[in-house]
Formats: structure tokens, C-alpha cells, sequence
């Protein structure tokens, strides 16, 4: 995992944090687990998170 990124999470997460958080980088976007960070990341390339986010 690089511990360089800039990790955001949505303003309208729970205030328990269960939510998720997106590293967006010049290749790939990496979404992980706020309440767990260290547990592991999905990464995706920028056209298939794309297609991810109009999937959901």
C-alpha cells in the first residue's frame, strides 16, 4: 500500500465512519475501507472505476 496518498471519503459518510475512501492517482484509483484502512485496497483503472461508479 503507498502511504503517500491523499485519501477522501464522502461528506455524507456515517459519523461512525463506515464508509469508504478513494486514493484517485495518475493511473489507478484505490477505494478501501475507512474504518479498517489497513485491511487492503481494491485498484482500479480510471475507466473501469468509472464504469464501478455508474454500475452502482
Amino acid at each position: 500500500m503507498n502511504k503517500n496518498l491523499t485519501w477522501r471519503k464522502s461528506s455524507y459518510s456515517a459519523p461512525n465512519n463506515a464508509c469508504v475512501e478513494v486514493a484517485v492517482g495518475r493511473e489507478v484509483v484505490r477505494v478501501r475501507d475507512s474504518k479498517t484502512p489497513d485491511s487492503g485496497e481494491l485498484v482500479f483503472s480510471h475507466d473501469r472505476f468509472a464504469a464501478f461508479r455508474t454500475f452502482l
